[in-house]
């Protein structure tokens, strides 16, 4: 914090950070445009899966209207403040924010098992023939969708 800043403009300093400082506020930056975009996917995208139903948010068109143009504030200040403080652009590697995804899932599946499902009490003699097999298929499933999303486009068609 002794960094007072270098001059900007004759009379004028421009606010300085160490680049610990800097990598803190680069990261709490990021992780808002990460939080803004997912709340705009949100806002856009309802879900009717099986065991998942999201549906669009209950938003009068005055509510939507107002929250983007909140959320295009917010991003207009981290825009002015990576500008400021020169921050550097993070570039994320969707193939490895798909598999930090899928890691956690297949773990969350591994300790559903009958084996796993005792701590919660008797389990019933039928269940583990049912279940045992599903969630190991499931596993295996997880983990070769990860390996086809890490692995290079073999087409010329890639999107």
């Amino acid at each position: 914090m002794g960094e007072r800043g270098v001059e900007a403009a004759p009379g004028r300093m421009q606010p300085m950070l160490n680049d610990h400082q800097r990598r803190a506020l680069s990261v709490a930056l990021r992780l808002l445009e990460e939080r803004l975009a997912e709340i705009t996917s949100l806002m856009d995208e309802e879900h009717h899966g099986i065991l998942l139903e999201r549906p669009a948010p209950r938003l009068s068109d005055a509510q939507r209207a107002a929250a983007l143009a909140t959320m295009g504030r917010m991003r207009e200040i981290v825009a002015s403040l990576a500008a400021r403080f020169d921050l550097e652009r993070d570039v994320e590697v969707p193939e490895r924010r798909i598999a930090g995804l899928l890691g956690p899932t297949w773990q969350s599946l591994l300790e559903v098992d009958s084996r796993h499902l005792r701590g919660y009490g008797v389990v019933d003699p039928a269940v583990p023939p049912v279940l045992d097999p599903a969630v190991e298929d499931l596993v295996g499933l997880i983990v070769e969708l990860g390996r086809l999303l890490r692995a290079p486009a073999q087409d010329d068609h890639v999107r």
